[in-house]
């Protein structure tokens, strides 16, 4: 639980203030679709920070650009990204 409260702090001080409202739905969007696909296939997706929030050299930001949704197994197997690519 405490693991979730720190991870919602820290998108929320990832998100930026100039973020657009059409920035914002469109993240609203990506979780929507994720859970659309999780209760269409039975599989589980999640949201995933291509640019991790809080990377050892680079923190990324909680923007739609740096959002993708990808299935749970894939997201907690595939290797980290570290700095911007």
């Amino acid at each position: 639980r405490a693991h979730a409260m720190k991870r919602k702090a820290t998108k929320i001080h990832a998100s930026p203030k100039w973020l657009s409202n059409e920035d914002r739905g469109r993240i609203v969007e990506l979780y929507c679709e994720a859970a659309r696909l999780t209760l269409e296939t039975g599989v589980d997706y999640e949201v995933d920070h291509e640019v991790l929030l809080q990377g050892r050299t680079v923190n990324g930001l909680h923007v739609p650009w740096n959002l993708r949704i990808l299935t749970a197994d894939e997201n907690n197997r595939r290797p980290r990204v570290w700095a911007a690519q």
